[in-house]
């Protein structure tokens, strides 16, 4: 596993979705992913040695029941791992893993897509 964090842009990212064939929106300059295709790239990202370091919530608003609705951001769910976990010993694993437990155990109901976020 890598241990020195590579850096990405939004492009590469977008290659590496449609390699993976995740489905994706992106709004303004945020890709938006449903949390488990987050948790995929993830995971991808980790392997390829990009540090991910948390992600915001996204949802529909309340009043939407089609999801006809323009997407916002939901800012009660920003998920950050914390300063400590980058100063570890393995850093890209150690995000990664935090961030994909979140978002598989801990994401809230009505959250519709989370943007990741890594450093570029």
């Amino acid at each position: 596993m890598n241990n020195k964090a590579l850096k990405v842009t939004l492009n590469d990212v977008l290659l590496i979705v449609g390699e993976l064939e995740l489905n994706y929106i992106v709004q303004g300059s945020e890709l938006l992913l449903r949390p488990t295709d987050a948790s995929t790239l993830v995971s991808e990202l980790e392997k390829l040695g990009v540090t991910v370091i948390g992600f915001d919530g996204w949802h529909y608003p309340e009043n939407n029941v089609n999801n006809s609705a323009r997407l916002q951001q939901n800012l009660a769910i920003d998920f950050y791992v914390g300063d400590a976990v980058l100063k570890e010993e393995n850093p890209v694993h150690r995000c990664a893993q935090k961030t994909k437990t979140y978002l598989e155990t801990e994401i809230r109901n009505g959250t519709a897509f989370v943007s990741l976020t890594w450093l570029a």
